[in-house]
């Protein structure tokens, strides 16, 4: 087989696969913690978080920071439950943590039931988005708050646009939120260009092996491991690894965050006054 018919392949097999080891992860890590912070600034009481999409839990792990919380809720279309287990026993003693599954677009909650909602790298995998938007709406509550991360249009290159269905714009995600109950109060840029040369250097070199091993008739198996030779290198680089990422955030800030990989979006739930009626 071919290298060219390999590379589609391997892109597709790759769709639902998520980018370990990127830069954007570690940011929507710094966005969301700050997130919660300022959260529980604003509300002493103990708080009721939903996590729409939430996968195996891996951005659950900023809440095992915080010792006073409330309950969080995460759900997936799509059951994890042993990594689930995990994550609930990293919370035991700080607060109450459940994990269930459901589709974001009928979801099995009450209206304004929420305090927050989070909604990390999930809507791009939903093919209505719009409605997956409308139940965030309905499941919060008055004057409460959601944190949501989407990848920005550039990160099409990264798999040809395999990983989800949608890629946005600043225009997409004003018209996503606009004629709701929805004020959008912030929008962060994630990344910049060295973030994104690099993300897409790391992703493009794990698919160059994978399609090369499928062109040798490698097994399945066996081209994951190979590929994620990548990660296991950037694991054994460690500090080096972390000082380089860490010195690309840095660069992009400083460069105003040109062609991020995604946005950090703030959004409140708040209802039209009287003489707005």
């Amino acid at each position: 087989m071919r290298v060219q018919g390999a590379m589609q392949k391997v892109l597709e097999e790759a769709a639902a696969q998520p980018c370990y080891g990127t830069p954007y992860r570690y940011l929507i890590r710094l966005h969301l913690h700050a997130f919660v912070e300022e959260l529980l600034k604003k509300t002493p009481r103990e708080l009721l978080i939903l996590d729409v999409g939430c996968g195996k839990g891996a951005y659950s792990r900023v809440f095992s920071n915080f010792q006073t919380l409330g309950k969080y809720v995460g759900g997936d279309i799509e059951a994890f439950r042993d990594s689930w287990k995990q994550a609930k026993r990293r919370f035991e003693g700080k607060f109450s943590a459940d994990y269930i599954c459901f589709d974001a677009n009928h979801l099995p909650l009450k209206d304004d039931a929420f305090d927050a909602v989070l909604c990390i790298a999930a809507l791009e995998h939903i093919k209505d988005d719009e409605s997956a938007v409308e139940e965030i709406e309905r499941v919060l509550r008055k004057e409460g708050v959601a944190y949501v991360w989407v990848p920005s249009k550039g990160t099409w290159l990264f798999d040809l646009g395999k990983h989800g269905y949608h890629f946005y714009s600043l225009k997409d995600i004003v018209k996503l939120f606009e004629g709701r109950r929805l004020t959008i109060s912030k929008v962060m840029p994630t990344g910049g260009t060295l973030c994104f040369i690099t993300t897409c250097l790391t992703i493009w070199l794990k698919l160059v092996i994978s399609a090369i091993a499928l062109a040798l008739g490698i097994s399945k198996d066996r081209r994951k491991y190979l590929a994620d030779g990548v990660d296991r290198l950037r694991i054994k680089l460690g500090e080096a690894y972390d000082k380089a990422l860490k010195y690309c955030v840095r660069k992009d800030f400083a460069a105003g965050n040109k062609l991020p990989g995604g946005y950090s979006i703030i959004i409140y739930k708040r209802f039209p006054s009287r003489e707005m009626v």
